[in-house]
């Protein structure tokens, strides 16, 4: 007979989460330990914050080459293109267009031009 499973602590995760940070919360923590005076300050925002000293040298690292400002939320989605403004007069010369050749027998339509000779029309027309 098998044994049954241990229950899992509910304390416990199931995998090692990794932390992430925004890049605000980054540029924070660096203007915090700008304005720390000593040594002591400096230590005393990491272990408060839960950071080794390394993370602070990287972050400072990335503040200089312009990094963090680069990492800001930007604004999601579709780009707003601006309108044409000869968008709304094609479209309505192309609705005029659909118009006046799909129904050939009624008035304002395009039509044969009738001083024009059959055998001539028959002629001009591309092969």
């Amino acid at each position: 007979m098998l044994a049954a499973r241990a229950a899992k602590s509910p304390e416990l995760r199931n995998r090692p989460h990794r932390r992430s940070c925004t890049a605000a919360y980054k540029l924070r923590v660096l203007a915090e330990t700008d304005r720390a005076a000593c040594a002591d300050g400096i230590s005393a925002i990491l272990l408060g914050e839960g950071l080794h000293s390394s993370a602070l040298t990287g972050r400072c690292r990335q503040r200089a080459a312009g990094l963090l400002v680069a990492l800001a939320p930007a604004r999601r989605g579709r780009n707003n293109t601006p309108a044409n403004p000869l968008a709304a007069e094609m479209a309505e010369l192309q609705r005029d267009h659909v118009r006046r050749t799909r129904r050939p027998g009624r008035r304002g339509a395009v039509r044969a031009d009738p001083q024009f000779p059959q055998s001539q029309r028959a002629a001009a027309q591309p092969r």
